[in-house]
């Protein structure tokens, strides 16, 4: 089945696209990473499958990933499927915030994961 819509049905407008969480990442990582500062996310999103190193070290600082042992680098082996990412790191979950800091408190949602070694009772 194929569908004769061809136009987005929402487009966001451009300071809702000033304010976004993507905009401010896109800027900061051009900033500190060498992403580009301009041509918004298709920009962003070709940096991000060309320069897969560069646009993941830059997620990890973005979110305050932390590692128990630190990676010894981003990509050992880019073999698809099976791309072994951070090699040598070590992480726990309770170390790893939800979103990036902010002088604002966030009341937004976190995705936690947990997984019970017992059976219940």
């Amino acid at each position: 089945m194929t569908s004769a819509q061809t136009e987005p049905l929402w487009q966001p407008d451009e300071e809702r696209i000033a304010t976004a969480a993507v905009t401010r990442f896109q800027s900061w990582a051009a900033e500190h990473h060498g992403a580009p500062a301009e041509g918004g996310y298709p920009a962003l999103h070709r940096w991000s499958v060309e320069e897969l190193e560069a646009f993941w070290r830059a997620v990890v600082e973005w979110f305050d990933i932390r590692f128990s042992t630190p990676y010894e680098r981003v990509l050992g082996d880019r073999s698809m499927p099976g791309a072994d990412w951070f090699p040598g790191a070590t992480s726990t979950t309770p170390s790893t915030p939800c979103a990036p800091p902010t002088s604002a408190p966030t009341t937004r949602p976190c995705s936690m994961w947990t997984r019970h070694m017992s059976p219940p009772r």
